[in-house]
């Protein structure tokens, strides 16, 4: 599944590079951080929780509110403009790859930030179904996109 957008910050293009290619700085937007390991400057390990309760519920699995996801995340591409980071793990015994891309442009006085991410649920599509693997996939990549513009917007 393919998801995209663009947002603005206050902050330089190049501040806002660093901050994206920081490990511990962008990692503290995934959704209810619970473990993280760095490997070295672009591998990093984290444990983190979602909240799946809408899509559970639709389902009539109301115990499963929470999932743990436990993935390995690389950056592929480190460059002037352009952010590429790769992650891949499980989720409920089910793979889970993620692949988000940011291009970090200067707009006078503001930034421009076009991401795009790309998401392979594996089974989990099979079992939750694509409307509901969509919406909530949309409710975490907004609240993790929302999360990475506040930060940037903070640190000017």
């Amino acid at each position: 599944m393919d998801f995209n957008g663009t947002f603005e910050v206050s902050a330089p293009a190049d501040h806002a590079l660093r901050q994206l290619t920081d490990i511990n700085w962008i990692s503290a937007c995934l959704p209810t951080l619970t473990e993280l390991k760095t490997i070295n400057e672009n591998e990093f390990e984290a444990t983190f929780k979602v909240d799946v309760s809408e899509a559970a519920g639709k389902l009539h699995i109301e115990y499963l509110s929470q999932v743990t996801v436990k993935m390995k995340f690389k950056f592929l591409k480190k460059e002037l403009q352009q952010v590429v980071l790769e992650g891949s793990g499980r989720v409920v015994g089910s793979s889970l790859k993620i692949r988000i891309e940011f291009t970090v442009e200067s707009k006078a006085e503001r930034t421009a930030i076009p991401w795009k991410a790309q998401v392979d649920f594996g089974l989990l599509l099979k079992f939750f179904g694509q409307e509901l693997l969509v919406g909530t996939a949309n409710g975490i990549i907004d609240s993790v996109i929302n999360c990475i513009s506040s930060k940037l917007n903070e640190t000017v």
